[in-house]
């Protein structure tokens, strides 16, 4: 449009400064047309390209708010994976401490675990030597007695130490009359020997156990009755004669239900006719000297 009235002035100061023909006039009106149609086609051809700067830019933006978006989005995870690093971290401190607090703790028991194992150690080295210097006497005392006890009876007597009792069988004929449940004199007399060992220990205990061969015995009830009568008149000896403590003496009978030969001949008979000795430790004195040894150790 300006371009037209551009022309047109100039035509119209032309027309005015100079007469023209009208050849030049339509030959300047021609030349008018092209450059027209020249600035047309330009404008035209700036218009497609100022559409296609328009289509770029609109593109760019569109690329611009996408990345800005990703990029949105990618400093959102950012910050997620930041506070949850934060908090691994947190848990990892406090981890430390807990394993270190627990580590105390374990350290602190383990400590006391120790001492107590240390302590019940001490205890049981205590009993164990308790245990052997028991073990020890019985064997002495056993060594001691089956001497002193073959010198006095000979072959009528045994001494066996079996599941931690002395056990002592001495015939018949050491303390009875053939058929008689009284003690005879000289019987009292070979009681004097174990009066003598019981009561020098006060850990020891005596059970006397009477026996007697399948033979029924006269003038009692049965072979179980007088066997119990002649332990009880032992134990009477032993009690009365010697003066040993009733509370540490027992007196039993097995009749011929305890035979240590055969009672099909008559030295299987005799050997059965017999009184054993049990001697046993007094635990509960044992028992008392442990624990006397152990509150001394222990201190």
């Amino acid at each position: 449009m300006k371009s037209q009235t551009f022309f047109g002035l100039l035509l119209m100061a032309l027309v005015s400064t100079s007469c023209i023909s009208k050849k030049d006039y339509e030959a300047v009106l021609a030349q008018h047309e092209v450059e027209k149609q020249g600035f047309e086609n330009r404008i035209a051809i700036l218009d497609r390209q100022i559409l296609n700067k328009d289509q770029q830019i609109d593109t760019l933006n569109l690329n611009l708010a996408n990345k800005i978006g990703a990029n949105t989005a990618l400093i959102a995870t950012q910050d997620k994976i930041l506070d949850r690093i934060d908090e691994v971290q947190a848990q990892l401190v406090n981890a430390q401490k807990d394993k270190s607090s627990t580590s105390q703790s374990l350290s602190s028991t383990v400590r006391k675990k120790e001492e107590i194992i240390k302590t019940r150690d001490k205890k049981i080295a205590t009993i164990k030597a308790k245990i052997v210097q028991f073990e020890e006497n019985q064997q002495k005392v056993l060594g001691n007695l089956s001497y002193e006890l073959e010198q006095l009876f000979g072959d009528k007597q045994s001494v066996d130490y079996v599941n931690d009792e002395i056990r002592i069988t001495l015939d018949e004929s050491l303390l009875f009359r053939p058929g008689s449940a009284r003690v005879r004199t000289a019987g009292v007399q070979n009681l004097e020997k174990i009066a003598q060992l019981i009561e020098k220990d006060p850990t020891l205990k005596l059970t006397v156990i009477g026996n007697t061969d399948n033979k029924k015995a006269k003038n009692y009830k049965d072979n179980w009755d007088y066997s119990v009568i002649r332990a009880a008149n032992v134990v009477k000896v032993l009690t009365k004669e010697y003066e040993l403590p009733p509370s540490r003496v027992l007196a039993a009978g097995k009749g011929e239900f305890a035979p240590k030969a055969s009672n099909q001949t008559s030295e299987g008979q005799a050997k059965n006719r017999r009184i054993d000795f049990v001697i046993l430790p007094r635990f509960d004195r044992v028992v008392k000297d442990i624990k006397k040894e152990l509150k001394a150790a222990l201190k």
